[in-house]
């Protein structure tokens, strides 16, 4: 998203790789006008129409920007399909002044969940065999390559150690997820990320009968494509088996008792009690929120009394459904 790469560029990142597509002309504007402020400036293209609109658009404000290439390396979502459709964006951003052709984008967002490691390799390399059929073709056009971008915190190992790729694109990472800790890594463990993100949420309800808690944090507060949120390990560790998320709607959710847990005593958490969610996915979850606090120290729960400290609260500055 352009809002985005905007805050990056608000926050002093000099140098902007917008790893998509811009179409639209009011958001090609705003792109360029990052570059005509002193940023270095990179964006993704298809076709050669989108290519004349960048140019067209960076020396009307007389700047310049990068642009890449984008290879459709099997999630068959945006990119060219071909080594020779490649060569000929190619071709076509090196005879504009405006534009630089600065390589490709490799991405497959899909490969970043696949569970199992041998899996995940197999796949990768796929990926990394297109993306080196597509620069050797650039270079036997007489065409450089200077950056392959591509990879995520699933596979960006896979990727980095390829010797096609020159950058990676991890990013949810530096917050952690439950789709993401439950891909297996080469030694058979999970959870290859602390997680630092959590959804503070508070008890509304709870009915024994039933062998639920109802939580304040539905659908408006979690994103749930990618699963369900995960209630803090520290429940499981104090009771022996952790509550599971429901869907309860857009305002509510609901920790259930386990099933195949009826032979332990049943516990459930007090109305008023306050507790973390781990999110399913971070990315849309962190876009339902105007600000982050970030907490050092504590303990599991904050009702615990464990001593969290707010170090600071951060706007999100760059949310939104994808201006």
């Amino acid at each position: 998203m352009v809002i985005e790469a905007e805050a990056m560029a608000e926050g002093g990142v000099t140098d902007v790789l917008l790893s998509n597509e811009v179409v639209a002309a009011r958001k090609i504007d705003r792109l360029v006008g990052l570059a005509a402020a002193g940023a270095r400036v990179g964006v993704c293209f298809e076709s050669e129409a989108n290519l004349r609109q960048l140019n067209a658009a960076a020396a009307a404000r007389g700047t310049s920007l990068d642009v890449l290439v984008e290879l459709n390396v099997g999630q068959d979502r945006c990119g060219v399909d071909s080594p020779a459709e490649v060569v000929a964006l190619a071709r076509a951003a090196s005879v504009l002044d405006n534009v630089r052709f600065a390589g490709i984008q490799a991405y497959h967002g899909g490969l970043q969940h696949v569970r199992e490691p041998a899996e995940r390799r197999r796949r990768v390399g796929q990926v990394v065999q297109r993306a080196k059929a597509a620069v050797d073709a650039l270079g036997a056009a007489g065409i450089p390559c200077q950056t392959v971008t591509g990879g995520g915190s699933g596979t960006y190992r896979l990727e980095a150690s390829s010797g096609v790729f020159t950058e990676v694109q991890p990013g949810s990472f530096a917050f952690g997820d439950a789709d993401y800790a439950r891909n297996l890594q080469e030694d058979g463990s999970t959870g290859e990320w602390e997680q630092s993100l959590w959804v503070l949420t508070q008890v509304m309800s709870v009915s024994p009968s039933r062998a639920l808690a109802v939580v304040d944090a539905g659908t408006k507060a979690v994103s749930l494509d990618s699963g369900p949120p995960v209630l803090h390990p520290s429940f499981a560790a104090r009771h022996g088996v952790s509550l599971e998320y429901a869907s309860g709607g857009d305002e509510h959710g609901k920790l259930l008792w386990p099933q195949g847990a009826y032979q332990l005593p049943m516990h459930l958490p007090e109305v008023g009690s306050l507790l973390k969610l781990q999110p399913g996915h971070c990315d849309p979850t962190v876009n339902l929120y105007d600000w982050i606090v970030a907490v050092r120290g504590g303990g599991t729960e904050t009702n615990d009394g464990g001593g969290e400290v707010v170090e600071a609260v951060w706007a999100v500055r760059g949310r939104g459904p994808g201006n």
